[in-house]
């Protein structure tokens, strides 16, 4: 009986570090989807990963801030690849922003003219593939320039 307990108790550990080993595959993935270090932006605290399979949906839910520009972009590895459709939602899920309509783009920068709670959604596509993959979602914000005369 001991021996049972053991082995229960050793394979569980090795599911607890195998899981955590496989999250840590995507640290910082969102670092790839398309940093210029040249320009104004800075990466927003709501930038992040997620280990995910295809054919799944993720959010990410934020404020964004009067008087500020932001840009989102994503990313992913070879495992999920890189075409997904994302919505920009507000509090009442209306739509403010559709990359469908947008060939699929992976990038969108906007200026926001008063602080709101904003819903992002990825729909990540089915590719016939059950193996999870890292997706990168790139928040950067800047000081909006004033601009007109």
């Amino acid at each position: 009986m001991k021996k049972v307990g053991r082995f229960l108790f050793v394979s569980i550990l090795f599911l607890i570090i195998f899981h955590i080993s496989k999250a840590q595959e995507c640290k910082n993935f969102y670092l790839q989807c398309g940093i210029d270090s040249t320009d104004i932006w800075s990466i927003n605290e709501k930038s992040t990963n997620f280990h995910i399979q295809p054919g799944t949906s993720v959010e990410l839910k934020m404020e964004i801030l009067k008087a500020k520009d932001y840009r989102i972009s994503l990313c992913g590895d070879d495992f999920i690849g890189n075409v997904f459709h994302f919505r920009i939602l507000d509090k009442d899920d209306n739509v403010l922003y559709n990359n469908e309509n947008d060939n699929y783009a992976l990038s969108f920068s906007f200026s926001c003219l008063e602080t709101k709670p904003v819903k992002i959604t990825i729909n990540i596509p089915e590719t016939g593939s059950s193996q999870k993959g890292c997706l990168g979602v790139l928040v950067e914000e800047a000081i909006s320039v004033p601009t007109g005369f």
